[in-house]
C-alpha cells in the first residue's frame, strides 16, 4: 500500500494505549495520591475514560498520521491540555510543547465556578450536602427490597444478552445504572432497577473538584455507586464486558465494601486495548480457556473462569451445506479500525455478492446502535435473494443457525460463527495485521486482505461442494479451546459462580 494512503488506525490504537499509560504513570510519580478518591485508586478507570474519549479524536488521529509520514507541522492547535500531553506522547516526544497552542481558555464562567466552589467550601456546603445525601439515602434506599445480586449496566443492549441469566436468577436481582437513558429503558420495560437521584450528587461533585477525575465524571459515579451499594449490601455485583470506566468504578467500590464482583464476557476485541487491561474483578467469566490465555498477560491480578457462551447452542452434528448457500453479513458502525471508507467497501461487497451469487441467499444483519439509512435499505431491497434482519428482532444464534458462511470485518461474531460451526470469511482491509486469535492460521476461518480475494473465495464457496466442509475439523478443535459450554449448561455454570 502506498504510504501516503496508508491507514494508521491500528498503530494509533496501540500507541494511544501506551501514551495513556505513560501519562498516568507520570502524574503518579509526581503525586502518588493523584487518582485516589475516598480510599480507592481510580487510575485505571481514568485510563479507560481517556481511551474511549480519544479513540476517535480527529485532532490526535491526524497529528499521529502526520508524524508517521514524517510531516509534523511546525504549529498546531488542540482543544485541551490533556489533548496536548497525549499528542506529545503519541508522537514520541518529537512534537515540541511550544509547537502546540491550546484553545482551552479560562472564561468568566470558569472564574465564576471557581469562586462559587470557594464560597461553598467556606460555608461548609460540601459537608452539609454530604450529610444530607447520607441521611436522605438511608431513608430512600431502605425502602428498596434487598436483593442478593445487583447487575450494573452502562447500556441497555446488555439486558437482552443477560436474559437467560436473569431468568435463572428469578427475582433475586436488580439492575443499577447511573445513566438516564438506561433507567428510562428499564422503567419502560418494567424491569427491576434501583431508582437513583443525582441532583445532590452533582452539586457535591461540583464543589469537590478533583483534577482529571471530576472532569471525566468519575468522582460523581463513585459517590453514587458507593452510597447505594453500602446501603443495599448485595452479595454479588455483576459487571458486563468489563472494559468501561464505570465497570472499574464499580469494581473499586466493591473492593472498599468487600462485595464480590463478577464480570461476564460479552464480546471480544482483536486488540487488547486499555479497557481490557489491568482488570481485577473477583472473577471474570469467559467463554473458554483460550480467551483467558489471551487476556492473562495484560491482567496479572485477574482470576478467569471458563463457563461457555450462554447465548449460543451447541452446533448440530454433521451439518451439511446445500447447493444453495446462505451467506450472512453483519454491519457495525464505523469506529476505530473500521473507518467510513472501509465500511463503504464492505457494503459494496454485500451488493456484489447479492448480484453475482444471485442463486444463493444473502442475510444482512443491521447494526443495532446505528441502523442503515433509508437510502441504503432501498438499495439492498432491490435484490430478491437478500433479507435484512434486525438484531433486536432476531437472535444471533438464529441468524447463525440459518447461515453457511459469515462475512465480517472485525467482530466478535467471527468467533461466535466458529462456535456455531459456520465458516467465517474475515474481510480484513483494516490496518490490523491479522485478526486475533488468528483463526486463519489454525484453519478455522479464512482471512483476506482485499476485495478481489474476498470475491474469489466467495465464488469458490459457491462452486466447490466440499470446500466449506473441509474446514470443519479445525473449527471443532478451535471450539474446544475457546468455548467451554453452551446454552443452558453455560447458564448453570454462570449462576453457580455468581452464587458462590
Amino acid at each position: 500500500m502506498d504510504q501516503k494512503n496508508q491507514d494508521f488506525e491500528y498503530d494509533y490504537i496501540e500507541t494511544l494505549c501506551k501514551a495513556i499509560g505513560s501519562f498516568t504513570d507520570g502524574v503518579e510519580k509526581i503525586d502518588k495520591s493523584a487518582f485516589v478518591y475516598r480510599g480507592a485508586n481510580l487510575k485505571y478507570a481514568l485510563e479507560r475514560a481517556f481511551y474511549f474519549l480519544f479513540l476517535n479524536n480527529k485532532n490526535l488521529n491526524e497529528l499521529f498520521k502526520k508524524w508517521k509520514l514524517d510531516q509534523l507541522p511546525k504549529k498546531t492547535i488542540l482543544n485541551s491540555q490533556i489533548e496536548k500531553e497525549l499528542a506529545i506522547l503519541l508522537c514520541n516526544k518529537e512534537l515540541p510543547s511550544n509547537a502546540i497552542r491550546v484553545t482551552e481558555k479560562t472564561t468568566i464562567k470558569d472564574i465564576g465556578k471557581y469562586l462559587m466552589r470557594k464560597i461553598f467550601k467556606i460555608l461548609l456546603f460540601d459537608k452539609i450536602i454530604g450529610f444530607f445525601i447520607e441521611f436522605a439515602d438511608c431513608i430512600y434506599f431502605k425502602k428498596e427490597k434487598k436483593t442478593r445480586v445487583i447487575i450494573t449496566l452502562v447500556h441497555q443492549k446488555f439486558v437482552n444478552y443477560l436474559k437467560p441469566i436473569t431468568e435463572a436468577l428469578d427475582s433475586d436481582y436488580k439492575y443499577l445504572s447511573i445513566y438516564d437513558r438506561v433507567n428510562d429503558f428499564l422503567s419502560e420495560n418494567r424491569l427491576p432497577f434501583v431508582k437513583i437521584r443525582t441532583l445532590s450528587y452533582r452539586l457535591k461533585s461540583f464543589i469537590n473538584q478533583r483534577k482529571y477525575l471530576s472532569d471525566a465524571g468519575l468522582t460523581l459515579q463513585y459517590d453514587i455507586t458507593y452510597d447505594i451499594l453500602k446501603i443495599l449490601k448485595p452479595k454479588t455485583v455483576l459487571v458486563i464486558e468489563g472494559n468501561a470506566a464505570n465497570n472499574e468504578i464499580v469494581n473499586q467500590v466493591c473492593k472498599q465494601l468487600e462485595i464480590q464482583t463478577v464480570c461476564i464476557q460479552h464480546g471480544w476485541s482483536p486488540i487488547v486495548h486499555t479497557g481490557f487491561r489491568n482488570m481485577s474483578y473477583s472473577k471474570m467469566l469467559v467463554w473458554g480457556k483460550g480467551f483467558a490465555k489471551l487476556l492473562a498477560p495484560y491482567n496479572p491480578k485477574q482470576k478467569f473462569v471458563a463457563v461457555g457462551s450462554h447465548i449460543l447452542n451447541h452446533p448440530t452434528k454433521d451439518k451439511k451445506i446445500d447447493r444453495q448457500m446462505t451467506i450472512s453479513f453483519f454491519l457495525s458502525a464505523p469506529s476505530g479500525l473500521l473507518t467510513p471508507k472501509i465500511w463503504d467497501e464492505y457494503f459494496n461487497l454485500i451488493i456484489w455478492t447479492a448480484k453475482e451469487l444471485n442463486e444463493h441467499k444473502i442475510i444482512v444483519s443491521d447494526d443495532p446502535v446505528q441502523p442503515l439509512s433509508e437510502d441504503k435499505i432501498k438499495l439492498l431491497k432491490q435484490f430478491h435473494n437478500l433479507t435484512i434482519v434486525s438484531p433486536s428482532k432476531q437472535k444471533l444464534r438464529d441468524t447463525l443457525n440459518s447461515s453457511d458462511v459469515t462475512v465480517l470485518i472485525m467482530s466478535t461474531i467471527i468467533l461466535e460463527s466458529i462456535a456455531a460451526d459456520v465458516l467465517p470469511l474475515i474481510f480484513n482491509i483494516t490496518s490490523l495485521p491479522n485478526f486475533s486469535p488468528n483463526v486463519n492460521t489454525c484453519g478455522a476461518g479464512i482471512e483476506v486482505k482485499n476485495t478481489a480475494n474476498a470475491q474469489k473465495i466467495l465464488k469458490k464457496m459457491a462452486r466447490e461442494d466440499n470446500f466449506i466442509n473441509s474446514f470443519s475439523p479445525a473449527m471443532k478443535k478451535f471450539r474446544q479451546e475457546f468455548f467451554s459450554g453452551w446454552g443452558e449448561s453455560a447458564v448453570r455454570k454462570i449462576i453457580e459462580e455468581i452464587q458462590k
